[in-house]
């Protein structure tokens, strides 16, 4: 493995079909001999986006934050043919076993595989989700359009990253530009960043990461505690999901951060690292959570500026 600004990078992790996933690996300066943490990342980003977020929550779990990439981030590593939530689910479980992981932090889509993995075998290891997305009462239809597929399978990149980043809307104040306007951003940050090119080549593999929520029509098994974290700013479909999952499991608390977009976990901020870690630590014992602010409408003052 390579050593990157304190990230071992360029670890593999054999999956039982023959490939291996890449993967970092964030140490702490002081361990307190815990069991690696895996991360798992959201949808059109990779592991390489949580470089400033990773190492601080190692600091704070006192053992390895694993981050590995999941299938479709390239042609290199494309996804299963029959892609879905379960086959993301069943791919987690195995690098959770196979890294010895003691516990696990999963963000946007990988927070809804993450709720999916540990409802296979509830308790056996603890678990905290940042603005998991699920689809409850279809609250997400409305946000997908056929023209992504369209655009994307055309090869129309700029106009299927504009239209999947509006729709979501989360990227704060950029989703709200015009179309015209996200479609020049978006082919600027492609051709300039190294940032831009990993998000175009995991577009279509995000399409089939948010068919696959849409297309879970019948509910899966959740587990009975955790943690689900939800940005204060984030869309409120995000918090929708967390209202309807600790509705139907008490054990289960969720947290509204305010002040926090759908990235907070892409961002160096250390207290968001030891809350994480708190729910981490917390699980086995079925406690529940200081001040848990179950979703709900939010305040006016708790919207993004315009």
């Amino acid at each position: 493995m390579v050593l990157l600004m304190g990230v071992r990078t360029g670890r593999r992790i054999q999956m039982p079909d023959g490939v291996a996933l890449r993967a970092d690996v964030h140490s702490p300066r002081r361990s307190l001999g815990r069991a690696p943490l895996v991360l798992v990342h959201g949808t059109l980003v990779s592991r390489r986006d949580y470089r400033a977020f990773a190492p601080l929550l190692a600091r704070a779990w006192g053992g390895e934050v694993i981050v590995y990439d999941r299938r479709g981030r390239s042609d290199v590593l494309p996804q299963l043919p029959e892609h879905s939530l379960a086959s993301e689910a069943a791919d987690l479980v195995h690098v959770v076993s196979a890294v010895g992981a003691g516990g696990v932090l999963g963000h946007s889509y990988g927070g809804t595989v993450t709720l999916y993995a540990a409802g296979q075998a509830p308790d056996a290891w603890p678990w905290v989700t940042y603005d998991a997305a699920l689809n409850p009462g279809g609250v997400l239809q409305e946000k997908w359009k056929p023209e992504f597929r369209e655009f994307v399978d055309a090869g129309a990149l700029d106009e299927g990253w504009a239209l999947l980043v509006q729709g979501l809307g989360t990227a704060g104040a950029v989703s709200r530009l015009p179309l015209p306007l996200l479609r020049v951003a978006g082919h600027a940050l492609s051709s300039a960043t190294p940032v831009g090119r990993r998000m175009y080549a995991a577009l279509p593999g995000s399409l089939r990461e948010m068919e696959s929520i849409l297309q879970q029509t019948a509910p899966f098994p959740l587990p009975r505690r955790g943690l689900m974290l939800n940005g204060g700013l984030s869309p409120d479909y995000f918090h929708d999901a967390s209202a309807a999952v600790t509705l139907s499991r008490p054990g289960i608390d969720h947290l509204s951060l305010p002040g926090l977009l759908h990235n907070g976990v892409m961002l160096p901020l250390t207290s968001l690292a030891r809350l994480v870690v708190r729910g981490l630590l917390r699980h086995p014992a079925g406690l529940t959570f200081p001040t848990p602010t179950h979703a709900g409408p939010r305040p006016a003052e708790q919207e993004p500026e315009q």
